[in-house]
């Protein structure tokens, strides 16, 4: 089960975990962490980290959606060793 967070805008998490595995074609795990302070692809363990802001809205949340799924589509498992 999981437990959704609401942010002081209303956006809701739950939908927007649906939305991220949607978008990813997968069964991805989508946590949302308020000491997040970023979002964040782990390629590896298909993990979507998103953080929870004060002032967090959904079009905000969109965009990170967005951009951290495009990642998982696009992003080889290993592709980040080569950077290290």
């Amino acid at each position: 089960m999981r437990m959704e967070i609401t942010t002081q805008n209303t956006v809701r998490t739950g939908s927007k975990d649906i939305l991220a595995r949607l978008m990813a074609t997968e069964d991805i795990t989508v946590i949302h962490d308020s000491s997040q302070e970023t979002a964040s692809f782990d390629t590896q363990d298909r993990v979507l980290r998103l953080p929870v802001w004060k002032d967090m809205t959904g079009s905000i949340y969109d965009m990170l959606v967005g951009h951290e799924v495009s990642h998982a589509l696009n992003t080889p498992a290993n592709a980040w060793q080569e950077f290290s």
